[in-house]
């Protein structure tokens, strides 16, 4: 029985991972970790090894930031015409 567990294990660990994926993340909690990353690099606090992972997740979240702040910029503004 030892063959078929890891499988089956890989398989529910992927599923929990896409149900994660799934959720969407909010502004603020998207904000809160490129604010978390921005100090680590001040700080110099980053591994070397993991310096390109972060920077391209902080880019990530800001593009993130970004496109919620615009979209919720034209909301707003489709209200206010009303």
């Amino acid at each position: 029985m030892k063959g078929p567990l890891p499988g089956r294990v890989m398989a529910c660990l992927f599923t929990i991972y896409e149900q994660m994926m799934k959720r969407e993340t909010t502004y603020e909690e998207a904000y809160s970790e490129l604010t978390g990353i921005l100090k680590e690099l001040e700080d110099e606090t980053i591994p070397i090894d993991k310096l390109s992972g972060r920077v391209k997740r902080a880019m990530e979240l800001n593009r993130y930031c970004r496109e919620r702040l615009l979209l919720t910029e034209a909301e707003i503004n489709e209200l206010i015409k009303e």
